[in-house]
């Protein structure tokens, strides 16, 4: 499975949570897979290697789906990053991605500034001081957390203009491992992340493990996907143009 970002210089993405989800429901809805009443368990190979989750079926149909995503961590805490409109309060955290969490409301043009910031080697990995720059970040807006329980709403950014309609899969991954890391849940907790959109993914660690000698929380994601439509791509190797063309200053 191969995930794509149309936005200029995105490219393939290592993996997508939520596209995993959307596929491995796919994968039993189109009989591609056969599958029983109750949970199954599929493996999905992606650029970042191989991811498993386990699709719910009722009445023959998908219901819900469970997505194990990487082992994931906080990687630093409360970094301040000096950008153009003003210093941004941030958290990273390693999530097969590198996604960054900030607290604030105005999203598109502090998400630019920090791309910017962050391109212009302002922001370093904690560990290696090598120039990272996230490849999420995530806006959040906590509405309550309660019997070790956090809702909240969330915004994920990716791309020069690109607005994620999902509470986004890895992005959910990363919350629980930033909120194990810093305390504020223990691997018992769950978090309901809401998107721009209204739809809903739950999140909770199924544990912890040791990755030379660093602690890494094992997220699992649990939501929904339903068919829309289908779509095939074919390769006529008669056509001159069939690798595909490029316009603009670079062709």
């Amino acid at each position: 499975m191969l995930f794509f970002d149309a936005s200029a210089g995105s490219g393939f993405k290592g993996a997508c949570g939520h596209g995993s989800i959307a596929l491995a429901a796919a994968a039993f809805e189109q009989g591609w897979v056969k599958g029983h009443e109750g949970w199954n368990e599929i493996r999905l190979d992606v650029p970042l290697g191989t991811v498993t989750l386990a699709v719910e079926l009722v009445d023959g149909r998908s219901a819900r789906v469970r997505y194990y995503h990487v082992p994931s961590r906080l990687l630093a805490r409360d970094i301040n990053l000096a950008t153009a409109r003003g210093t941004v309060l941030l958290d990273l955290v390693k999530a097969g991605a590198l996604v960054a969490f900030v607290n604030l409301p105005a999203l598109r043009e502090i998400y630019a500034a920090i791309r910017a910031t962050a391109q212009g080697a302002r922001l370093r990995h904690p560990e290696t001081q090598a120039p990272v720059t996230p490849e999420l970040v995530l806006f959040t807006n906590d509405r309550k957390q309660e019997n070790d329980e956090l809702r909240y709403y969330v915004a994920a950014l990716f791309g020069p203009d690109s607005l994620d309609r999902s509470p986004c899969g890895t992005g959910t991954s990363a919350r629980v491992a930033q909120l194990i890391g810093r305390g504020r849940m223990d691997t018992a907790g769950r978090v309901t992340a809401t998107s721009i959109i209204g739809s809903s993914f739950e999140g909770r660690a199924m544990g912890t493990v040791d990755i030379d000698g660093i602690t890494h929380v094992l997220p699992v994601v649990t939501g929904s996907a339903h068919m829309t439509g289908r779509h095939e791509f074919v390769r006529d190797p008669a056509d001159g143009l069939a690798g595909g063309f490029r316009c603009g200053p670079e062709s």
